[in-house]
C-alpha cells in the first residue's frame, strides 16, 4: 500500500506499528510472571497514533517501521524506512 502507484491518496499513510509487548489485562493475567516494565501500554499506542492522525507533520514516511521499545516502563520509538 505504501508503494507510490498502490492508488492509496497521498494524504494517507501506511505504518507498521511493532510492539514488543503489548501491556493488555490478557498478557497480564496469562504471563502474570513477566517483568510489565518491558511491556508498551496500550494509552502509548493509542496516544501516538491519535497525534499522528492530528499531526500529519509528526507521523512517519509511508511505509516506514515504528517500533516501539519499553524499558523500566519507558517507551521509545524506532523509525525504519
Amino acid at each position: 500500500l505504501a508503494a507510490p502507484d498502490s492508488g492509496l491518496s497521498r494524504s494517507h499513510s501506511v505504518v507498521a506499528i511493532l510492539p514488543m509487548t503489548l501491556d493488555t489485562p490478557n498478557n497480564r493475567k496469562y504471563m502474570s510472571s513477566a517483568d510489565f516494565s518491558s511491556w508498551t501500554k496500550m494509552e502509548f499506542v493509542a496516544e501516538t497514533v491519535k497525534n499522528w492522525l492530528e499531526q500529519p507533520e509528526s507521523r512517519p514516511k509511508s511505509g516506514s517501521f515504528a517500533k516501539f521499545v519499553t524499558k523500566k516502563d519507558v517507551t521509545r520509538i524506532d523509525i525504519a524506512d
